[in-house]
C-alpha cells in the first residue's frame, strides 16, 4: 500500500474491488485517530418524527428530482426575475429531454424543469472551481497541494472531495482541526487520491495497449 499509484487521474478507476479495499484500508488507517474538536454549537438536525412506509430504505437517483432545488438556488443567487429571464419558466408542451424546446422559442429559453432549461442553471464546473479556491476555508491551498482535487468541508464534520469524471467522496467524521474540517476526512481524501492516482497535477499518459 505505500507504494507509488500505478492509477493516474487520466484513466478509470480502478475495479469496485480495488476501491472497496482501499477504502477500507482508510478507515483501518485513519479511523482511531482522536486529533480534533467536535463543532458542539450547531444542532444536529431538524426536531419532529420520521414517517416511513414501504421500501423507505430504497436508494435511487434523484434525477430530475434534483431540478426544483437548484432552480431555488439560482434564484437565491441571482434573483427570482433575473432567474426566469435567464431559464424561462413557461411549459414547453413537450417531453423533458426534448432539444426542440429551446430551439421553437425565440429567446431561446425553456425552463428549469427540462434538461435544456436545468442545464442552463446544474455549473458545474464554476461549482467545482471555487471549491479548488475555496472549499476548506483558509487551508485550501494546502489541501490542493496535498490532494490535487476540488472539495468541501463544513464544520459538522462532513467533507466531499470530487474526482472530476470518475466520482466522488463523501466523509462524516467530526473531529476538527483548527480551520474547522475533519480530520480524519481529509487524511483519507489524501491518501485515496494518492492510491487510486486521483490528482489532477499528477496526470501522466496511460499505456496504450
Amino acid at each position: 500500500m505505500d507504494t507509488v499509484s500505478s492509477w493516474i487521474s487520466t484513466g478509470q478507476l480502478p475495479d469496485t474491488e480495488v476501491v472497496q479495499a482501499l477504502v477500507r484500508e482508510a478507515h483501518r488507517r485513519f479511523g482511531p485517530i482522536n486529533e480534533g474538536l467536535v463543532a458542539d454549537y450547531i444542532p444536529a438536525g431538524a426536531g419532529g418524527d420520521v414517517i416511513e412506509v414501504g421500501d423507505s430504505g430504497q436508494t435511487f437517483s434523484i434525477q430530475s428530482l434534483s431540478k426544483p432545488f437548484m432552480f431555488a438556488l439560482v434564484c437565491q443567487a441571482i434573483g427570482e426575475e433575473e432567474a426566469r429571464e435567464k431559464l424561462g419558466v413557461n411549459s414547453t408542451g413537450l417531453p423533458f429531454n426534448s432539444v426542440l424546446a429551446a430551439e421553437r422559442s425565440a429567446e431561446g429559453l425553456s425552463n428549469p424543469m427540462v434538461n435544456a432549461g436545468a442545464i442552463a442553471a446544474i455549473h458545474c464546473q464554476h461549482v467545482l472551481a471555487v471549491m479548488v479556491t475555496a472549499g476548506l476555508y483558509e487551508t485550501s491551498g494546502a489541501w490542493l497541494y496535498d490532494t490535487g482535487l476540488p472539495g468541501k468541508s463544513g464544520v459538522a464534520g462532513g467533507m466531499i472531495t470530487v474526482a472530476p469524471g470518475k466520482g466522488g467522496l463523501a466523509t462524516y467524521s467530526p473531529p476538527l482541526d483548527r480551520s474547522g474540517n475533519s480530520v480524519r476526512g481529509q487524511l483519507t481524501a489524501r491518501f485515496l487520491s494518492d492510491e487510486l492516482g486521483l490528482n489532477l497535477f499528477a496526470s501522466r499518459p496511460g499505456c496504450s495497449g
